[in-house]
C-alpha cells in the first residue's frame, strides 16, 4: 500500500536585497486551519521596532543549565 506524502514545512518567502549597514524588518504571521500558513510581509522601520520591543520572543535568555 502506498505511504502518503509527508506534509511540507510550512515556509513564508519575500524578495530582498540587502545592503551593508542596513536594518529590514519582516511581520511572520502563522495561520492554521486544515493545515499550517505562512505569511511573511515587510514592515516599515517604525512598526518594525515597535514589533520588536513589544515581542517577548525579541528578548535573548540565557540557557538553564
Amino acid at each position: 500500500m502506498p505511504q502518503s506524502p509527508k506534509p511540507k514545512p510550512p515556509a513564508g518567502l519575500a524578495n530582498l536585497t540587502a545592503e551593508a549597514g542596513k536594518i529590514y524588518y519582516f511581520r511572520m504571521r502563522a495561520f492554521a486551519f486544515h493545515q499550517v500558513f505562512v505569511d511573511l510581509d515587510p514592515v516599515n522601520a517604525d512598526d518594525g521596532q515597535y514589533l520588536v520591543a513589544s515581542s517577548k520572543m525579541s528578548e535573548s535568555h540565557p540557557k538553564k543549565p
